[in-house]
């Protein structure tokens, strides 16, 4: 009964946590969830900080790297749930290392899935981060590649930068796309964030 009434308590906490095991009168509740958490993360991936690192480090095809992210990504669902929240910090570090990685390994397709998946699981995933995506494309010559990692950063409700629009505009040039290039200057224009150069 214990058992269930920890995974009960989980499952429900309010934003706080202090707050919410406060509200908790039942002795030895919090040490009991703290504990079953942390438990069950550990058997579950058996997995800590310097194996995720490792694994990341480790990768060098897309389908290991593919491998890797699934398995990180399984870590990030579980961080929020950690004993004192003591996961947030390096699983930041984490993901910038990961997609540093893909990009090294040429998989920026994975890197882009990284950045998608870090900012569903509630991350902050700042314009940097989706402007090394966009290079990496452009060094490959994936125009589709550009455009989706674009399409992703306002998915992810990132706001587009001046970079943002000369480094899609620059990418899209470079590959003959210059109609397209004129449509993203008017959307940036019209967004009021103009691109340096635009219009000379």
């Amino acid at each position: 009964m214990l058992r269930q009434a920890a995974v009960r308590a989980a499952r429900a906490l309010p934003a706080s946590r202090d707050a919410a095991w406060q509200q908790l009168a039942f002795p030895g509740l919090r040490e009991h969830v703290e504990k079953l958490i942390g438990d069950n993360f550990k058997k579950t991936y058996g997995l800590d900080q310097a194996k995720l690192f490792k694994l990341v480090a480790e990768a060098s095809s897309k389908e290991e790297a593919t491998e890797a992210l699934n398995t990180i990504h399984r870590a990030w669902v579980w961080r929020t749930a950690a004993p004192r929240g003591s996961l947030r910090r390096w699983h930041n570090a984490l993901g910038f290392e990961f997609v540093d990685k893909c990009i090294g390994i040429g998989a920026s397709g994975v890197a882009l899935d990284a950045a998608r998946r870090a900012w569903e699981v509630g991350f902050v995933v700042r314009a940097p981060l989706f402007h090394r995506v966009m290079e990496a494309m452009i060094e490959e010559g994936d125009v589709a590649g550009l455009i989706m990692t674009y399409a992703a950063m306002k998915d992810n409700v990132v706001a587009p930068t001046q970079a943002t629009g000369a480094i899609l505009v620059g990418g899209l040039r470079g590959a003959g796309r210059e109609e397209l290039a004129a449509a993203v200057e008017e959307e940036f224009k019209l967004n009021g964030v103009p691109i340096a150069g635009a219009d000379a």
